[in-house]
């Protein structure tokens, strides 16, 4: 029932959680939104000044036990701006021991349950198999560089997707050419900033569909 939103890159450094966060809150404005960060070493807790009692582990946790309900999601959570989050994992070895297939069927649990009109999924590299997840989503926006390195394994993962006859798939990625950022930002301001920024003018020409939104197929 909801619609979910991929944000993946084979690409390292190239503002991938920069472009989702702020993606969230806009869309949050006019639809309930969830974001589930799956960072093995998310910035979130430092860059909200928040201190969480409970994060994705815990779910992992609950779902994998047969523990998981609406309550128990409810009782993690929190919220930016009007967009509610799962805090990301205690630890990254919570995410290296998970594999994409469990974390699929826990997002499409949430997904079934309509709560939220929009999950988005900000992905990191431990996790083992993010096909499940990917095929989950219903669009995969992929943040590059320009930059013969990173093409080259843009290039390679494509490579890999079509060497597994899912060439489907592909046709959900959406390669997204990010604004830089025109100067270092400290911490305590940083989410903000990236809203109204130029990451934030980014997803707001992104979703409005105006040209020059740097998006490639």
């Amino acid at each position: 029932k909801s619609t979910v939103i991929g944000v993946c890159s084979p690409v390292g450094r190239c503002g991938k959680t920069g472009f989702a966060f702020p993606l969230g809150q806009i869309m949050a404005k006019e639809s309930n939104v969830l974001f589930l960060s799956m960072e093995e070493y998310s910035a979130l807790a430092r860059l909200t000044g928040n201190k969480y009692t409970s994060t994705l582990t815990d779910l992992m946790y609950y779902y994998r036990s047969g523990e998981y309900s609406r309550a128990r999601l409810a009782t993690g959570l929190c919220n930016w701006n009007g967009l509610d989050y799962v805090p990301p994992v205690t630890c990254a070895q919570d995410l290296a021991e998970a594999d994409g297939k469990e974390l699929a069927d826990l997002v499409g649990r949430i997904a079934q349950e309509g709560v939220y009109d929009i999950l988005i999924l900000d992905m990191g590299h431990l996790v083992r198999e993010l096909d499940p997840l990917l095929e989950l989503c219903d669009v995969v926006y992929a943040p590059v560089r320009e930059d013969c390195v990173s093409a080259a394994k843009v290039d390679a993962w494509k490579e890999d997707i079509r060497r597994s006859g899912r060439e489907t798939l592909w046709d959900k990625v959406h390669l997204l050419k990010l604004p830089m950022p025109s100067a270092v930002r400290p911490a305590e301001s940083y989410l903000e900033q990236l809203l109204w920024g130029e990451a934030g003018d980014f997803c707001r020409n992104l979703l409005g569909g105006k040209k020059g939104g740097g998006r490639e197929h």
